[in-house]
């Protein structure tokens, strides 16, 4: 009967100590970038002249668009 009772009560005491701990939320934004080595307009070798130019948060090409800002 005792160790119930020692056992009742260090559940309790956990219960309470966990319960009055207060989580944060962050709301601070992360945006991805890319390296200041790689941006700046990259030109293709092929017939095409495709070009792809690539800025702090966005990657380009003629058809399609990545951002770093934006998420699908």
């Amino acid at each position: 009967m005792n160790k119930l009772i020692k056992s009742l009560a260090v559940i309790g005491v956990a219960l309470t100590a966990f319960s009055t701990t207060t989580t944060h939320a962050s709301a601070k934004h992360h945006y991805v970038t890319t390296p200041t080595t790689l941006r700046g307009r990259w030109y293709s070798l092929n017939k095409a002249h495709e070009t792809l130019n690539i800025t702090k948060y966005t990657i380009q090409n003629g058809t399609w668009k990545l951002s770093g800002k934006k998420f699908f």
